[in-house]
């Protein structure tokens, strides 16, 4: 309770007690009292009572009003990103130099905010130093929407002219609060098995 507030009940106490011929000890007590039962009309306290045991009476001047308010969190926006590949030798050309590779996503929201997967952009790196890069909307035909930890798991698929190389990346993510972010996918190997050991 704020000062003024404090300073009100024992303003109108005296009033009363001047007007009514009461203890100003009993008519703050009573005021008091009417404030805590939610009572905040302006009417003349010339009710009859009794102090409950609870409360000392002697020392009872002013209302106590106790409230609590839930901290503030920061929102977090975490996307974790794994992959995996696997060599297609069925969907691949040696002697032509093509190599498919398929890969396997999982997106994690690891943050506290609900977030939805808007674009992606992929840099393929193959040994002879060659780039592609790669962008569009969503993922294998969707935007994603994922809550806090909920994860979502996608395949698809790479070509190379070369037996070894590298995808890397980052998606688009827009939280549900409107905030806009990235999420990194950190690079990976595509390698026919006998390449790498």
């Amino acid at each position: 309770m704020c000062f003024r507030t404090v300073a009100r009940i024992r303003s109108e106490a005296h009033t009363e007690s001047m007007d009514s011929g009461a203890d100003p000890h009993r008519a703050t007590e009573c005021i008091s009292l009417r404030l805590l039962r939610g009572d905040f009309s302006g009417r003349v306290c010339t009710e009859k009572w009794t102090v409950p045991t609870i409360f000392n009476a002697a020392h009872l001047q002013y209302a106590r009003v106790s409230f609590q308010i839930a901290p503030m969190t920061t929102p977090t926006y975490k996307i974790d990103v794994a992959a995996k590949s696997v060599f297609l030798p069925d969907q691949s050309d040696e002697d032509g130099s093509q190599y498919m590779f398929a890969y396997t996503i999982k997106v994690a929201n690891m943050g506290t905010v609900a977030a939805k997967l808007i674009s992606r952009h992929w840099i393929i790196t193959d040994s002879n130093g060659r780039i592609q890069e790669v962008r569009g909307d969503g993922v294998v035909g969707e935007q994603p929407r994922l809550e806090p930890g909920a994860v979502f798991e996608y395949s698809s698929s790479a070509s190379l002219e070369t037996a070894v190389g590298t995808m890397r990346g980052s998606y688009q993510m827009v939280a549900e609060d409107g905030t806009q972010f990235e999420a990194d996918i950190p690079e990976f190997t595509l390698s026919i098995p006998r390449v790498l050991h």
